[in-house]
């Protein structure tokens, strides 16, 4: 748990010091969110899932919101970057 709070700090600070959210720095960020989610095995299309409920979930909006104003939509927007750079359609990502 204490790696999550670490990334989601770096994630923070990366959004607030301008990272384009497509950008490989961010790319990186969140692929190391998907990393640190370890209580269960977490693919590509699954963090695009969590990426969309870190923004439509009030509960899990305000705990990014909290941490950095707009940051719950540049990490799905991150997410949704680096789930394409795999291979993966937004449009069609399940969870598998």
């Amino acid at each position: 748990m204490a790696h999550l709070k670490e990334v989601e700090t770096k994630l923070a600070r990366a959004k607030r010091a301008g990272f384009d959210p497509t950008g490989i720095q961010a790319l990186a960020l969140v692929e190391e969110q998907q990393q640190a989610l370890t209580w269960f095995h977490v693919t590509p299309s699954m963090h695009l899932i969590l990426g969309r409920m870190y923004v439509a979930d009030p509960r899990f909006r305000r705990h990014y919101e909290q941490l950095e104003p707009g940051l719950a939509e540049w990490m799905l927007t991150a997410i949704e970057a680096a789930a394409r750079a795999r291979g993966i359609d937004p449009a069609t990502a399940r969870w598998e």
